[in-house]
């Protein structure tokens, strides 16, 4: 791509793909400022035949975290020292959403641990699927790294341990297009390990404290892969409304998609 990726690297894209300031001192809502109520309410034409598909797992007392406190899906946003972070979108996320389903794409069953997907592969992979991004959309990428831990009947290391996810080379890719969501079936949304040496989750460095975009986490994709294969309609509506709780960096919620 071009560089060679160190933290200074990786610094200086913070900077160039910042958002900090765009829509005022005071803002919270960063890349969700994309979402104008006339996005939503094209969003809202979106669906064409009624099914609603859900994007999480059923709670349950052992899921892909374990242990006593464990989250399922889940939207993380930064901002502010003032605020709760979810202050910002506590009233929940309603934009249109298209998936990217990259193993359907690779004809693979699951990208591989530490797999890497480049910006041109997502837009590769939406030119496919007939979908083009648009601004204010949610961008969710399947991996199939959830399905497969589902087949061994383990989640293993899937919390923290390496995983398939989007390049560091995405944060021009979110940036410039405009997108308010992204989100994966994986723990972390970026690839593990870090394409960095010496720097943990460039990506979240990046994008999420500098563009502002949400990440979703470990989003259930499999379900809404075979529905839009089915009708090779890859956009949908999505509704996303977190938990309001007060102080939290992030929350659980049942990501919905309306088809």
């Amino acid at each position: 791509m071009g560089h060679v990726l160190t933290p200074d690297v990786v610094s200086a894209w913070e900077e160039r793909y910042s958002n900090r300031g765009r829509w005022g001192p005071h803002d919270l809502r960063g890349a969700l400022n994309f979402v104008t109520p006339e996005r939503v309410l094209g969003a809202c034409a979106v669906p064409r035949r009624g099914r609603v598909v859900s994007c999480a797992l059923p709670a349950r007392e052992r899921g892909p975290h374990g242990g006593a406190h464990r989250l399922d899906a889940r939207l993380v946003t930064a901002c502010g020292e003032s605020s709760s972070p979810l202050a910002a979108i506590a009233e929940g996320v309603l934009t249109r959403g298209i998936l990217l389903d990259l193993p359907r794409f690779r004809r693979v069953d699951t990208l591989e641990d530490g797999s890497a997907i480049l910006p041109e592969e997502l837009d590769a992979c939406a030119e496919s699927q007939g979908v083009a991004v648009e601004s204010g959309d949610a961008v969710l990428v399947r991996t199939g790294k959830m399905l497969r831990c589902r087949r061994a009947g383990s989640w293993g290391a899937f919390a923290g341990g390496a995983a398939p996810g989007l390049s560091v080379h995405c944060a021009r890719w979110l940036h410039e297009r405009e997108v308010s969501v992204v989100a994966t079936d994986t723990f972390a949304v970026e690839v593990v390990p870090s394409e960095v040496p010496g720097c943990t989750m460039p990506l979240h460095r990046i994008s999420l404290r500098g563009s502002g975009v949400l990440f979703g986490e470990i989003f259930q994709l499999d379900e809404l892969a075979e529905a839009c294969a089915a009708d090779g309609d890859y956009a949908f509506l999505l509704s996303a409304s977190p938990l309001a709780v007060a102080g939290a960096v992030g929350a659980p919620l049942n990501p919905l998609a309306i088809k």
